[in-house]
């Protein structure tokens, strides 16, 4: 092992004492571009002489200090000791590119997966299930969605060449995944983290925004590797450095396994409150809010707190002294940083104009020089090269030739689209005339047949004649004739109320499982056993489910949790009997009988009810 057993991180405020730290998996927070969490991540790694990999992901981030500059690292995934895909990972691409969990669709993700070695072979599964499914049920409707996400994300596994391998220098390795989409830098980083895992050791892995890449109430690819990373990569000195902005946002499990926290200036208060909480309430929100530039409460393993003043890399540590002991202040380092880094520029620019000039001087005596003879080999070699650089802009020119016919053939859908959205809003507004006559016509009936039931005005006596609801029904069916009769081609309601349908009940059951996959143990347990028994005594079943019989009243609490099942339309109780009974079929049958047919429904009633098991 290479690894330094301590690595010199600054000095405590005050003291001016220097403050070390073992090799560990670290949790930075701080309010950026005020913490300095960049400028510490690069002075540790500086320090400990150690390979870390960092990942570049959005404008205007910090520079890393970087000794080498990695291409964006892919491999396409697979099960141990097996060769298909594991679709728990395809499930995570979904989710994270979805923004959402992918609970309810993750039967049909199982199924895609089924054989399949690679996710271009799960998107050809996709494609052949939706067209052996039949047309219109929820099955054909889960396919369609799930073509539509890998349409999303195989593209720019396609269009962009990565590497499959990874070698490190000592010092940070930067990987730029900046111009990369939010599922592709998720993908990446997976494959980097585990890659690390089954093939490195001693090697860090820095991790940017872990808010947003290890959330807390979001699944994404990222977050299953990082927190194998944290776990079980300690062993063989693999570490994890989690940057984050606070640390409410990351997941329990990774923040519970990063044990040395280096949390920095929070100005808002909320923020200030939230880190004097998860340090123990010993330092005042004030004194977080205070906190300078580079300037961190760092809390070891031992649960140790010191304030501790962060010596950058590059700079003396007489320097370094002096910040924490207050005799000099940050800004005198940031000048000395920014004046060192103009002295490193001189040099680099320095360096580069005499490399030019070198060239420049070379191709003018190739100028004067006779053309030499030139042998077989180079001949061949030339043409060949000419060859394949021709190759390539023929290949160029096609794939321009195909986004511009892709790109006319957008412009006239448009078109297209444009004029049906005229013919629509003409159709509507000619319909909202004829509504207005038939409600006038309605108007004109009840003057003449009088007051309904107990409406107040004058009496009209009449023997014989329609009766209002009959009338209302008379206008309603001329109505529905009136739209029946109406030009095709001009009336476009109909393709998008059966679409509104789709969404309907897409959205209705997606709400349904939500709200069953939110209850409780407790009303899980109650919605069970009412399944199982269909009908059952609200005592027998506070005794099934609390293990114990009443000694009077049934509890109020347990009358509430049975209401949670109740608002998840699981079970409906009767007043006054006693009685309580599983009624999801029923809901279903009557929020779904016009949009499904009886076998869709049947698979519904049998997969909510499957979400209650533990």
């Amino acid at each position: 092992m290479t690894t330094s057993p301590r690595i010199l991180l600054g000095f405590e405020v005050g003291t001016g004492e220097p403050v070390y730290i073992e090799p560990d998996h670290f949790l930075i927070t701080g309010q950026t571009r005020m913490a300095g969490k960049t400028v510490t991540m690069n002075a540790m790694v500086s320090r400990s002489q150690r390979k870390a990999i960092a990942f570049r992901t959005k404008r205007g981030e910090m520079e890393f200090n970087a000794t080498n500059v990695l291409k964006p690292f892919y491999r396409e995934p697979k099960l141990q000791r097996s060769k298909y895909i594991s679709w728990q990972y395809v499930k995570s691409i979904l989710e994270a590119s979805q923004g959402r969990g992918m609970n309810f669709e993750e039967a049909w993700i199982i199924r895609a997966c089924d054989g399949a070695k690679s996710l271009s072979e799960v998107y050809e599964n996709i494609k052949a299930l939706q067209k052996a499914t039949r047309k219109g049920g929820i099955n054909e409707n889960q396919y369609l969605k799930l073509t539509a996400y890998f349409d999303i994300i195989l593209p720019q596994l396609k269009e962009r060449e990565f590497s499959t391998t990874l070698k490190l220098k000592k010092g940070i390795n930067l990987m730029d995944l900046q111009p990369l989409t939010f599922e592709m830098r998720c993908l990446v980083m997976e494959r980097t983290i585990t890659y690390v895992m089954e093939k490195m050791k001693d090697v860090v892995i820095m991790l940017p925004e872990g808010w947003k890449y290890v959330p807390q109430k979001l699944t994404t690819p990222v977050k299953a590797a990082a927190i194998n990373l944290a776990r079980e990569g300690a062993s063989i000195l693999n570490h994890i450095w989690v940057d984050s902005q606070d640390i409410r946002g990351v997941d329990k499990v990774l923040v519970g396994q990063c044990t040395t926290w280096m949390l920095g200036v929070q100005v808002e208060a909320n923020e200030a409150k939230r880190t004097r909480v998860s340090l123990g309430d010993r330092v005042k929100v004030k004194e977080i809010q205070d906190l300078k530039l580079g300037h961190f409460y760092l809390r070891k393993k031992s649960n140790d707190l010191v304030h501790v003043y962060v010596l950058p890399a590059g700079v003396p540590e007489e320097m370094g002294v002096k910040v924490a002991r207050g005799e000099i202040s940050v800004q005198v380092v940031v000048d000395y940083l920014l004046k060192l880094q103009e002295g490193e520029s001189k040099e680099e620019e320095e360096m580069y104009r005499r490399q030019n000039e070198e060239l420049r001087k070379e191709l003018i005596e190739l100028k004067k020089k006779k053309q030499p003879e030139a042998s077989t080999e180079e001949v061949v070699e030339l043409k060949n090269m000419v060859e394949g650089l021709e190759t390539r802009t023929r290949g160029l020119q096609d794939e321009v030739d195909g986004l511009t016919v892709k790109a006319e053939g957008i412009v006239a859908k448009n078109t297209q689209l444009e004029e049906i959205i005229g013919q629509g809003e003409e159709t509507i507004r000619n319909l909202h005339e004829q509504l207005k006559g038939f409600k006038g016509l309605r108007e004109l009936l009840r003057g003449i047949v009088g007051p309904v039931g107990g409406e107040s005005g004058p009496t009209v006596i009449r023997t014989e004649g329609p009766s209002e609801l009959e009338i209302t029904a008379m206008v309603d069916t001329r109505l529905k004739q009136l739209l029946y009769e109406y030009p095709e081609g001009r009336f476009v309601s109909i393709d998008l109320s059966a679409r509104f349908k789709e969404i309907i009940k897409e959205d209705f059951i997606e709400l349904l499982a939500a709200q069953i996959q939110g209850l409780t143990d407790v009303p899980r347990k109650a919605a069970r056993i009412v399944h199982e028994k269909r009908k059952i005594r609200t005592s027998e079943l506070y005794y099934l489910v609390m293990g114990k019989a009443t000694t009077g009243r049934i509890p109020v609490n347990f009358y509430n949790q049975l209401k949670k099942v109740e608002d998840a339309h699981l079970i409906s109780r009767t007043q006054g009997s006693g009685v309580v009974k599983w009624a999801l079929d029923d809901f279903v049958d009557e929020k779904l009988g016009d949009l499904y047919d009886e076998e869709s429904r049947e698979e519904v009633k049998a997969y909510l009810p499957s979400l209650l098991l533990p």
